[in-house]
């Protein structure tokens, strides 16, 4: 079974347990095509567990730390790296997106790092001795990200990724 049509069988499934049983597949199908789910669906890359009991995260903004000189990133570096070393295998670092609300998680930029905590080649820099987790805040968008303002203006791709309340 095709990736797609596991799709489909998986949406059917749903629509029988909404709407009851009966024959849902055109619907099935125009979700799908609603949804442009046919043109972006891949093959699912096979489940890999990244961590185990023995990894130890650290959990932190990247403001946590606010150095006399440099960036705050830079400071998150040299603070695991000398302070807790390989006790920690995961540094988590709560949003780093440009933002303009929510402490962080209504995200301006998605492709940026907040230019107050450092740049990209401070979280590589990171990267090199200790794992990176960073928060994908999908659920929150900043008014004033492109997205948000294209969905304002029906403008594709943003008008298709916020749904308006009646």
């Amino acid at each position: 079974m095709s990736p797609l049509d596991h799709l489909n069988l998986r949406i059917e499934t749903h629509l029988a347990a909404i709407y009851g049983k009966g024959d849902h597949s055109a619907l099935v199908w125009r979700l799908i095509d609603a949804m442009r789910l046919h043109e972006h669906f891949f093959e699912p890359v096979p489940f890999a567990n990244h961590w185990s009991e023995k990894d130890v995260a650290l959990i932190t903004y990247g403001d946590s730390l606010i150095p006399r000189e440099g960036t705050p990133l830079k400071e998150l570096a040299s603070f695991v790296r000398e302070r807790l070393g390989d006790s920690v295998s995961i540094v988590h670092i709560l949003p780093y997106f440009p933002w303009t609300s929510d402490d962080g998680f209504a995200v301006a930029n998605y492709d940026q790092v907040n230019s107050d905590l450092g740049d990209w080649s401070d979280l590589e820099n990171l990267s090199q001795d200790y794992r990176i987790m960073s928060d994908l805040v999908v659920n929150h968008c900043s008014t004033s990200h492109e997205w948000f303002q294209q969905f304002e203006k029906d403008e594709e791709p943003g008008c298709r990724f916020f749904v308006k309340a009646s």
